[in-house]
């Protein structure tokens, strides 16, 4: 009987009676003996498909008898072509292999393994795996197929750590190793696309136990570790394919490379079934006001004068109007402001959201007088104005920040807007929230002494807890006004909730680029994008971090920041305020600027 008959043999008859003996005691208490009489029961049930990869998986899979736990979706995750590699990891040893295997091989039958060289003593097996001697020096045979592989266009299957994850001395659960850099070397060589893959499972205490006494003792116990697997359940969440571009900023830095590829699998892990908010849920919600009179809010829309029109194009009409020329209109704003709000996870949970602040702002809003709607609107506070009239009490931002002795004669006069929506009907394009911000550009180009904006913006607290800190991070590692914060105070400061604080680190660099934090936000979340677009776009223009507040009341976590207009992108100047109004606004402070 050859190896190929018994790939989990360690003996053969024509070993010697004493060692033979001796060996089939060991092949008894590591599970070898088991796993033989398994694997002969499969390949006579398959009898001539015994050596074909699909059906050999399959039936591995069935043996297996496995609850799994993959939302619908998640593998088409992985490109259907094209050089990739899928990044996972390795908690028990061979049943992730097998059960990935036989996962991606419905994805893509290209798919080939970088395992140990044992695996290829199974027939079914031989041309699926790039073969490595894990105690070896070195596997450059397996390293050169794999390139090989993925210059063909193929997808890999990867465990970087190397090994099993387990359990350190003094530690409550496993921990995989240190990614090994080879493996960021062999994807940068390659210049594929990565697509993390996290394995929720775990090996019994006695096989930790093991691992404790000698790491040779605990491979050789992994035959027993994947008996110990069967009709267990294990949880796999795919993430989206990390393009070879996004990494090229990592140069020859492998192991900057390999722990960015970790901490987007491990983060993985906090992405469950449920949502999971950061903050407790809001209370009951009032029933929401009824619109009112359609053609009264028209007529008062169409009698304001022209200078309050700011823009007029694509059948939609830009205006900001006081509080006392629109009451109708600020009505139907504040419906529309708790029916959008809601729609998120946020709201007052009145029946309306109007305060007392509204009366003395300017109203920015969109109109479409095709359908008689309000589009969207932002709330526009003049900071010099309303300091004058109340002092930093008339300003709604006061409600949740101090602001110190200083804080005012650095920022104003600056616009402070809020409370800004679109609508529900007409969210489905970005032309209605370019054509609110274009007509802040026109109100600025108007008034350009106003360079400044600040004001909060939300981040809904049903937001994955891990999402909120990883947008919280990336804000005050990297985007803290360090001129202006100190004079700013939360009254209510975000704080992690305590499960939180056992979860993912990471370093500064992994979180200093936008898009990093705004793919990790869209792995975590189960129906939302990534970083919200509000703040994704004042980020664009250049916009500081002075604060983080919890807002309960309307279910949120607001960020205080602010934007310079003049040190914003020159392009988004004129995208904004159109090229006459942001020259303007350089003209107005050019004596400033030179001083």
């Amino acid at each position: 009987m050859d190896a190929e008959a018994t790939p989990f043999a360690l003996s053969t008859p024509q070993t010697p009676p004493p060692l033979r003996w001796l060996l089939r005691a060991v092949e008894r208490a590591t599970g070898l003996a088991r796993l033989q009489r398994d694997h002969a029961a499969i390949d006579t049930a398959l009898g001539d498909d015994a050596g074909a990869a699909a059906q050999w998986l399959d039936a591995a899979e069935r043996w297996l008898d496995l609850t799994l736990d993959l939302p619908d979706g998640d593998l088409e995750r992985v490109p259907a072509n094209g050089a990739a590699i899928v990044a996972a990891e390795h908690p028990t040893g061979a049943m992730e292999g097998i059960l990935l295997l036989a996962l991606l091989r419905r994805r893509r039958p290209d798919v080939k393994v970088l395992a140990n060289r044992w695996l290829q003593r199974i027939a079914a097996l031989r041309d699926l795996v790039l073969p490595i001697d894990v105690y070896g020096p070195g596997n450059l045979g397996a390293v050169r197929a794999a390139l090989r592989h993925l210059g063909d266009g193929g997808l890999l299957l990867a465990f970087p750590a190397g090994e099993v994850a387990w359990r350190r001395a003094g530690r409550r659960r496993a921990v995989e190793a240190t990614w090994q850099e080879a493996f960021a070397a062999l994807q940068r060589r390659a210049a594929a696309a990565v697509v993390p893959v996290h394995v929720a499972a775990r090996n019994p205490g006695w096989f930790h136990l093991a691992g404790s006494v000698h790491r040779h003792l605990r491979t050789a116990l992994l035959p027993r570790a994947l008996l110990a697997q069967r009709g267990r359940e294990v949880t796999i969440r795919v993430g989206h394919p990390i393009p070879a571009r996004q990494l090229e900023r990592f140069g020859d830095d492998d192991r900057a490379r390999c722990d960015y590829l970790r901490l987007r699998t491990e983060l993985l892990a906090r992405r469950t079934g449920e949502r999971r908010t950061a903050l407790p849920a809001p209370s009951v919600q009032a029933p929401l006001e009824p619109r009112g009179d359609v053609r009264a809010l028209a007529a008062e829309i169409d009698a304001l004068p022209a200078t309050m029109q700011l823009l007029d194009g694509n059948g939609l009409r830009v205006f900001c109007a006081p509080a006392d020329a629109i009451p109708r209109t600020l009505r139907e704003i504040g419906r529309l402001r708790e029916l959008t709000f809601r729609g998120v996870g946020e709201g007052s949970g009145e029946a309306i959201d109007l305060d007392a602040f509204d009366a003395s702002y300017r109203h920015l809003f969109v109109w479409d007088p095709a359908a008689r709607e309000v589009v969207g609107a932002y709330r526009i506070g003049l900071s010099d104005e309303l300091l004058a009239r109340g002092g930093s009490k008339a300003l709604y931002t006061s409600t949740f920040y101090d602001y110190a002795d200083g804080f005012w004669e650095r920022l104003s006069p600056a616009l402070e807007l809020g409370r800004s929506f679109v609508q529900p009907a007409y969210q489905k394009g970005f032309a209605p929230l370019l054509l609110l911000w274009r007509g802040i550009g026109a109100f600025v180009a108007k008034h350009p002494r106003y360079r400044r904006l600040f004001g909060t913006v939300s981040i809904s607290a049903d937001h994955q807890p891990t999402s909120v800190r990883l947008m919280v991070d990336h804000l005050q590692t990297h985007c803290l006004a360090t001129e202006l914060a100190p004079f700013v105070r939360a009254l209510r400061p975000w704080r992690a909730p305590r499960r939180e604080r056992s979860g993912p680190r990471w370093a500064p660099q992994q979180i200093a680029e936008l898009q990093d934090v705004s793919a990790m936000v869209r792995e975590l979340e189960i129906d939302r994008a990534g970083v919200p677009v509000l703040l994704e776009q004042y980020l664009k223009l250049g916009a500081r971090l002075l604060g983080i507040n919890v807002d309960r009341e309307f279910h949120t976590i607001d960020a205080l920041v602010v934007v310079d207009l003049l040190a914003a992108p020159e392009h988004l100047q004129q995208r904004y305020l159109g090229a006459d109004g942001a020259a303007a606004l350089r003209a107005w402070h050019r004596p400033l600027a030179s001083a």
